[in-house]
């Protein structure tokens, strides 16, 4: 996914639906560490620990806007 690609590179927060190993959907804002083919590493400010996601189960990702910038409608 080329946002979490700009995101790793960036070191802007993402925030993701992910559905973990046991089938449960989460809505999860993170900050990537790392990301390779299978997985990425990034810190959870939900579980406030860095964690290991599969690229596969991530179904959206979308960038935090910073709070300071001005959203337009």
């Amino acid at each position: 996914m080329r946002i979490l690609e700009r995101a790793a590179m960036s070191k802007e927060n993402v925030e993701i639906i992910y559905l973990s190993a046991n089938r449960q959907l989460s809505q999860r804002i993170i900050k990537v560490l790392s990301i390779s083919k299978n997985a990425m590493y990034a810190y959870c400010y939900q579980r406030k620990s860095i964690r290991t996601f599969k690229i596969e189960n991530v179904l959206s990702a979308v960038p935090v806007l910073p709070k300071n910038r001005k959203q337009y409608r």
